[in-house]
């Protein structure tokens, strides 16, 4: 039986690769970093791929840095040179593990500091590997902060691997993560959802969770939709696909802000892009992005679907429908000589500020493709609160037959409100 880090557990940090400036703390100091080590043994454990190793690196942080979430020490990439804006993030279950890095997790203090930051990646791949902050400057598109680690060859390795890898909570069981307590009820597999291929995997894995809350004044769901990710690879985490999971339900209680009440549960869907048989586990955690708990999704025995949710409601051309900001109706569609689809649609602005109407449409075409609108007149243009607009959606290379006009918002943050405009239209 696999063990559990004996610490408490906060979330995966979500990379935040945001063009901001400005963020760094104006002092003369700077964050150092020590010389890396390798191994394949890490307080008794073993990487989670076979042929990969632990990367432990020493942090002198400054203080503020723990503060601003996109300068936290565990938002520092391990970036190889063959992909300087990829890499890996800090594996932070394995920093719990280290003695000297108990105080870092006891309690949350901005105040200047050391860390054992611990990834893990394949050796080969860390010949002039640099620490890179994720966050980037908009000039230069650089990382806001750098460390050159020194590595000038492939690091050798010498020892045996520990006994396995840091353990999950199994399929079934529940665990505390922050305010709330998770179990991952059903995992399954589906080649499509609502007629809606993966964008850039081969598949979709379904995720049912249950989400308990353990705080007395209640818990925000959207906490939630905020700490949970997929990661099939060490240190690359995938966020949910959020049309995917609208898709499939339109009463996900993950995809809003709805509060609950102590002891109160709530039973969702994440569904996420798998790009290749692996072993995946479920990370979750909590609003300071520092730690996490993992969860066991039992893939290998996951059910598989062709489809999911395969006869959704669509609306009839020529039938108004109020999709948050807008009033929509399709009027025809079109298709020209090129293979492009064109269809009409008239639309009213509802919101209160203007909107650009055409960045909300997309094709579902019948190949199972989600295809971006490009808007024609009025429609590519600010459209005034309360004003109407008729035109035309262009989706070049899309096929119409057995397709669906997507109005499709998730832009919204508003309370109750994230991602929860979708509409499908008959076309």
């Amino acid at each position: 039986m696999r063990k559990f880090p004996l610490s408490r557990f906060i979330a995966l940090p979500i990379v935040l690769a945001l063009a901001l400036t400005g963020c760094v703390p104006e002092s003369d100091q700077q964050p150092t970093v020590g010389k890396p080590s390798f191994t394949r043994d890490l307080a008794g454990f073993a990487p989670d791929s076979t042929d990969w190793i632990f990367i432990s690196v020493e942090l002198n942080y400054l203080q503020g840095d723990r503060g601003n979430h996109s300068l936290s020490p565990t938002q520092l990439r391990l970036a190889p040179t063959d992909d300087s804006k990829g890499g890996w993030l800090p594996d932070v279950s394995a920093m719990e593990l280290l003695s000297q890095n108990e105080s870092y997790f006891a309690e949350f203090q901005d105040t200047a500091g050391t860390v054992t930051l611990v990834y893990q990646a394949p050796a080969e791949r860390l010949v002039g590997a640099v620490l890179a902050n994720s966050q980037f400057d908009a000039e230069s598109g650089k990382p806001v902060r750098e460390f050159d680690l020194g590595i000038t060859e492939v690091p050798t390795v010498t020892g045996e691997a520990g006994g396995a890898p840091i353990g999950r909570v199994p399929l079934g069981e529940a665990a505390v993560s922050g305010d709330f307590s998770f179990q991952v009820e059903q995992v399954r597999m589906a080649t499509l959802i609502a007629g809606m291929a993966p964008q850039f995997g081969s598949r979709f894995a379904v995720v049912e969770l249950k989400a308990t809350c353990e705080q007395d004044a209640g818990c925000s769901l959207s906490k939630v939709l905020n700490a949970v990710r997929l990661v099939a690879t060490p240190g690359q985490p995938a966020s949910p696909n959020l049309l995917a999971n609208r898709m499939l339900a339109d009463d996900n209680p993950f995809l809003t802000t709805d509060p609950l009440a102590a002891k109160e549960s709530k039973t969702g869907t994440f569904v996420f892009e798998m790009q290749e048989e692996t072993d995946p586990y479920l990370s979750i955690g909590v609003e300071t992005g520092e730690s996490l708990r993992r969860f066991e999704l039992d893939w290998a025995a996951a059910k598989t679907e062709q489809q999911l949710n395969p006869d959704p409601k669509s609306t009839a051309i020529g039938t108004e429908v109020l999709a948050d900001p807008l009033k929509v109706t399709v009027l025809k569609k079109a298709e020209t000589k090129d293979g492009a689809v064109r269809v009409q649609v008239k639309v009213t602005n509802t919101a209160k500020t203007p909107v650009q109407p055409g960045g909300y449409f997309r094709l579902l075409d019948g190949d199972h493709k989600v295809i971006n609108a490009k808007a024609e007149g009025s429609l590519d243009a600010p459209l005034e609160a309360n004003k109407s607009a008729t035109g035309w959606l262009s989706f070049p290379g899309g096929k119409a037959q057995g397709g669906k006009l997507l109005f499709w918002n998730d832009r919204l943050s508003g309370l109750g409100q994230r991602g929860a405009s979708l509409a499908r239209f008959v076309i």
